[in-house]
């Protein structure tokens, strides 16, 4: 909250405070109104309690009434006699429509159905199940809630028929059913609730929708059929239905026996109620907040005109005083608080400004050079007083070491003079500038009796440069031309390790050649074994072939001795069949002589092709062995070219080294020259800096050693060499 301007810490509270009286007002309306609510859905429920209970009762005495008064119709009582079933429709039917009475049916004296108005086709069969008919037959009449063979749930009342002779001929059941959506719609149109028929515990008909669908083929929930169907009692209380929230009335339909098999639910749905509560918060919300917001307002009017306005306009003031900027009017009329707060800051304000003025007039006094500008301290009170005093005391600390330190840099710059020093006594970072001037100029200094002592040596040296510089570059020249006959060598061996090296390669071609040569040769050798076997294979099935030829020869033989047998047998008549049979004999025997010998030829050709095959076998053998040793002659090839090939790159390589060998003597040589010329000129140098040493003031000259200060606390021993 500390971060806040004024106006929001005053406001924030007060609307706090005006926040808690509205939500502590629109609660409590909203409690009270929602009891009141509850209050009006419970008187509510009550009435429709008691109105559909008076409803069911005056169902009940419907149909008591129409059941007795048609059983005692002239017109019915003959009917059943004659077991009119059209003309009991006929009559009965617009008594129906006319009456509450939604159907009804007629039997005769032993329980079978004549007619049922709600489905004419539907007769013949016992009704003895319902028990208002039951007892109707033994002269009982009864209104009862209870199942029929057609329809599930009615209110139903029977009633005796007697004839002339007062006895019973059959009876009339005059019912109302339940089991319908219609009767869930007129119940919801009359009493403004939904309505639900559970025939046992499952919902069969119903006014409350599902996406356009009546919600069917569900069960009650098991707390509500606990009291409704085992304790057969009235249930009144909030439920759950379907994730509405319902103020429901479910009431049993007890049967003949006692026992609950339907269930009438009649219930309000409490979103009406909810809706209407949160119309009434949302409006008491909308005026309690419209209320804060007025007093707000007002209240911030007043604040900001008494308070803040003020209040800003010196903060606007202060924050133009710590910019820099003091032009700023003030309103000093006012007499309270605020008004003194405003006259004490016109005086910080007057007294800053005028601070401001001495020290910039001092700032640029001492930018055009005057140093001794001062500002009044008397002038000022206080704090200010004081911050006065030492601005002009810390401008006095400064100009004496300025004023030291520039004098000694003109003895230095002007006169050459390096054994001036700055010896006042300063403080902090004044002794710290003093000592810093101090020490460039020892430093300076020491730079200048080095430079002394080393002029002589650099001469000397130069001197021996020259003479050694000369001296290698003759013997360089010498290197280079060894080793330009060392290059011409190696490049001959190069050329000869070039041959060898691609006579190898030649003769690995060659060594190719043959590999696949032998190979090809191989490949010949195994299509020709396969060939062979092809031929014995033949053979062998030709072989069979003339077999079955010379079987087939020695049949025909012996066929053709039974027919010159059967011819002789024949006499005269057969000479003629037995002269064929002498020729087919013939003809057999040569069969068989011709099979004989082309069987002993194929045998011959099989054994010359098993030769073969064999002789197949060696050659291919030969030529795995040939191919080798062509493999491994291969292979020796195939090292000599490749060591022939590392010695010619080796032998390129030492070539390269002694080429670059060569060029490296020669700039070396160079180089020498060079380094001559360079000492030469080195030594002429030398001179011209001997001069401009002797130019300089210092305290020791050359062959001297001295001790002196730095100018940081520190002594150097220096030795000056002669």
């Amino acid at each position: 909250m500390y971060s806040l301007k004024l106006g929001p810490k005053i406001l924030i509270p007060v609307i706090l405070l005006v926040s808690i009286l509205v939500v502590s007002i629109v609660t409590y309306a909203t409690i009270t109104f929602s009891n009141f609510n509850d209050n009006v859905f419970d008187e509510k429920m009550g009435v429709t309690m008691r109105s559909f209970t008076h409803r069911l009762e005056s169902m009940e005495t419907a149909v008591r009434s129409v059941a007795g008064i048609e059983a005692n119709m002239p017109q019915v009582i003959e009917y059943v006699q004659q077991r009119d079933r059209e003309g009991l429709i006929r009559f009965l039917t617009p008594i129906v429509e006319a009456s509450e009475a939604g159907q009804m049916v007629v039997t005769d004296e032993h329980g079978i159905v004549i007619a049922r108005t709600h489905q004419p086709g539907e007769y013949g069969d016992s009704a003895l199940i319902q028990i208002n008919i039951a007892d109707a037959l033994k002269g009982v009449s009864r209104t009862i809630y209870e199942t029929g063979a057609l329809t599930r749930i009615a209110v139903r009342s029977g009633a005796p028929i007697y004839d002339s002779e007062r006895r019973i001929i059959g009876a009339v059941s005059a019912a109302i059913r339940f089991d319908s959506d219609a009767f869930v719609d007129e119940l919801k149109e009359l009493y403004g609730t939904d309505v639900t028929i559970f025939f046992g515990d499952t919902r069969i008909h119903t006014t409350i929708m599902a996406n356009g669908e009546r919600v069917v083929g569900t069960k009650m929930s098991d707390a509500v059929a606990s009291i409704v169907i085992n304790q057969k009692q009235d249930y009144l209380a909030e439920a759950d239905i379907l994730g509405n929230r319902y103020k429901a009335y479910y009431h049993p339909l007890k049967d003949a026996n006692g026992d609950v098999f339907a269930t009438i639910f009649l219930g309000i749905p409490m979103q009406e109620m909810l809706r209407i509560v949160n119309n009434y918060t949302k409006m008491s919300s909308i005026f309690g907040i419209t209320g804060l917001l007025i007093a707000v307002f007002i209240l911030l009017f007043i604040i900001r005109k008494s308070i803040i306005k003020p209040i800003s306009g010196l903060v606007e003031a202060a924050e133009h005083v710590s910019r820099g900027s003091f032009d700023v009017k003030l309103d000093n009329s006012s007499k309270d608080e605020i008004g003194m707060l405003s006259r004490a800051l016109t005086t910080m304000k007057d007294k800053i400004a005028a601070m401001t003025n001495d020290t910039i007039q001092i700032s640029i006094a001492a930018s055009a050079g005057n140093l001794k500008a001062k500002a009044d301290p008397s002038q000022y009170d206080g704090e200010f007083k004081k911050l006065i005093e030492y601005f002009n005391k810390t401008l006095d600390a400064m100009i004496q070491p300025l004023q030291e330190a520039m004098q000694v840099m003109e003895k230095i710059a002007d006169d050459k003079d390096l054994t001036v020093r700055v010896v006042g006594n300063y403080q902090g970072e004044f002794n710290t500038f003093k000592e810093d001037i101090n020490h460039v100029a020892a430093t300076l200094e020491d730079a200048i009796l080095q430079i002394d002592g080393v002029v002589d040596q650099v001469a000397a040296a130069s001197l021996e440069i020259t003479n050694s510089s000369q001296t290698l570059a003759e013997q360089t020249s010498n290197q280079a031309s060894s080793l330009e006959e060392i290059s011409s060598s190696l490049e001959e061996i190069n050329s000869l390790t070039g041959n060898n090296a691609d006579n190898a390669k030649s003769g690995l071609k060659l060594a190719d050649i043959a590999v696949k040569a032998v190979d090809s040769g191989n490949t010949a050798m195994e299509k020709m074994n396969k060939a062979m076997e092809s031929i014995l294979r033949s053979a062998h099935e030709t072989s069979n072939i003339i077999k079955t030829i010379d079987e087939i020869a020695f049949q025909t033989n012996l066929l053709a001795l039974n027919a010159a047998v059967e011819a002789a047998h024949a006499g005269e008549a057969g000479k003629g069949f037995a002269v064929v049979a002498e020729e087919v004999k013939n003809l057999a025997l040569r069969s068989a002589d011709a099979a004989k010998n082309t069987n002993d030829l194929i045998e011959e050709s099989r054994r010359n092709s098993e030769l073969g095959s064999n002789i197949v076998n060696d050659v291919t053998h030969s030529f795995i062995e040939m191919k080798e040793q062509f493999n491994k002659v291969k292979s020796i090839v195939n090292e000599i070219s490749a060591s022939s090939d590392e010695q010619a790159h080796g032998v390129g390589q030492i070539s390269l080294g002694v080429q670059n060998m060569n060029q490296t003597t020669q700039q070396n040589a160079a180089n020498a020259e060079e380094s001559a010329a360079a000492a030469e000129q080195l030594n002429a140098q030398a001179s011209e800096l001997r001069n401009m040493v002797n130019s300089f003031v210092i305290s020791k000259r050359m062959g001297q050693t001295s001790f002196r200060n730095t100018g940081k606390g520190h002594t150097k021993q220096l030795t000056y060499l002669s």
